[in-house]
């Protein structure tokens, strides 16, 4: 039986106070278990949906089916929640979080 997580992404953006007519936009992700316990703190990829998409993919095995569904709320600024099983708590910290995280 497998353990079942909830991926949360948000996309975000910054300006350089240097540049005020500059924005960068990173992917905001955070990852809970299944009854709400946080894995730890939030990580802010610059490669946006797509390098979390990659990692989830490539670690997590979730389907590109499921994070196509979840591109375009990304887009508009919407939190996504993507749902996902895995055998080994070890793919949490290849994932960049602390799976034993209060």
């Amino acid at each position: 039986m497998g353990i079942k997580f909830i991926a949360l992404i948000q996309r975000e953006s910054t300006v350089d106070p240097r540049m005020l007519s500059q924005r960068s936009f990173f992917a905001s992700f955070r990852l809970f278990r299944e009854n709400g316990q946080e894995c730890g703190v939030a990580r802010y990829l610059t490669g946006g949906f797509r390098e979390v998409g990659d990692l989830l993919k490539g670690l997590a095995g979730v389907p590109n089916e499921q994070l196509q569904d979840s591109f375009l709320g990304y887009e508009m600024g919407e939190e996504v929640r993507i749902t996902f099983t895995v055998d080994n708590e070890e793919i949490v910290s290849k994932l960049g979080f602390n799976s034993k995280a209060a």
